[in-house]
């Protein structure tokens, strides 16, 4: 989370906390107040799996860009500026309908997720779907090193779905998880940011 004078800017890794341990919101909470500090938690077990990730995350954008075409976003700056400016290089993206977005930032002001892949969709013939004003539909995609989906993963690609929503994009028809093995996930994007809006609302209650 991120305090700016307007108020707080949550990230979808915040929603994540709460879902976990409510505690671990008050403690990140306490730390952007400047009350306490960040312990600096050094742990090699962790730093392999994070490392795995990545290699894992690499893998998959590597074979995407063998068969599509895949814009790659920097990560943004982390400031209210630097996640506008970062959205709306993601907008353009969606707005060229882009086949395959690769670290794409949303934010609407008070909410942000930066998302590993963002996928158009397109129907059985090959065809762009949309909805009924035209817009073509994207679905978001986490990658993950795990071998079976979490309840914690999917509401991740859940609100991920929610932020596109509010963003004014159509909504998503299914959310997706990237597993190692290969053992892919898709679900009803519905049911899952049903999900996560129940843990946004928790979040907002206990911040308030």
């Amino acid at each position: 989370m991120l305090r700016t004078a307007n108020g707080w800017i949550h990230s979808v890794q915040d929603l994540i906390a709460q879902f976990e341990c409510g505690h671990r919101v008050n403690l990140n909470q306490a730390a952007s107040h400047g009350l306490i500090t960040k312990p600096k938690i050094e742990d090699p077990n962790l730093e392999l799996l994070r490392e795995l990730g990545q290699l894992f995350e690499q893998r998959r954008l590597s074979q995407l860009e063998q068969s599509r075409k895949v814009i790659k976003l920097s990560q943004p700056n982390h400031s209210p500026s630097g996640y506008e400016e970062a959205w709306q290089e993601t907008k353009l993206a969606m707005q060229q309908e882009a086949e395959v977005i690769y670290q794409g930032t949303l934010y609407d002001g008070k909410f942000v997720g930066i998302v590993d892949f963002l996928l158009l969709r397109r129907g059985s013939s090959g065809e762009i779907e949309r909805d009924e004003n035209g817009k073509a539909i994207y679905e978001p995609v986490d990658s993950k090193s795990a071998r079976r989906e979490k309840v914690s993963a999917v509401i991740q690609v859940g609100a991920y779905a929610n932020l596109l929503q509010r963003l004014g994009w159509p909504k998503a028809k299914q959310v997706h998880l990237w597993l190692a093995g290969d053992a892919d996930w898709s679900g009803d994007a519905g049911k899952a940011m049903a999900v996560a809006s129940e843990v946004e609302g928790q979040l907002q209650e206990q911040l308030a």
